[in-house]
């Protein structure tokens, strides 16, 4: 086996050294990038955390209001159809009275145009 002169391996290992700390020197920029983008990965997961939950709180809002105007709506409705039948009770209600007040009348009449008759017919 062929020994090397001490200097050149002290060259080799300071090679060797030197190579090791470019590696060294390259891992750490590669792990201070790798935490650079994953702090910006949290900072986007965060931002868009607030953006769902405020649409999601605005979405809940849009519906409730649809529900309440849904709402509102049949409730006018019903009262729409309970004044509809009221108004139509009303209305055969005053027809009835009104052919009852005519009827009587006629049968009124009737009856006095039979005592003029009777009367006069020499009853």
């Amino acid at each position: 086996m062929v020994k090397m002169p001490v200097e050149e391996r002290l060259t080799e290992h300071d090679k060797r050294l030197n190579n090791h700390g470019e590696r060294i020197t390259q891992l750490e920029k590669y792990d201070e990038d790798k935490h650079r983008r994953l702090k910006e990965v949290e900072k986007n997961y965060g931002e868009l955390k607030e953006t769902i939950v405020g649409e999601n709180k605005e979405m809940r809002q849009f519906f409730q209001s649809n529900m309440d105007k849904q709402w509102d709506l049949i409730k006018s409705r019903d009262e729409q159809r309970h004044d509809t039948r009221r108004m139509k009770h009303e209305l055969d209600k005053t027809k009835t009275e009104r052919y009852a007040d005519i009827t009587f009348k006629l049968l009124g009449t009737g009856g006095i145009v039979y005592l003029i008759l009777q009367n006069l017919l020499g009853g």
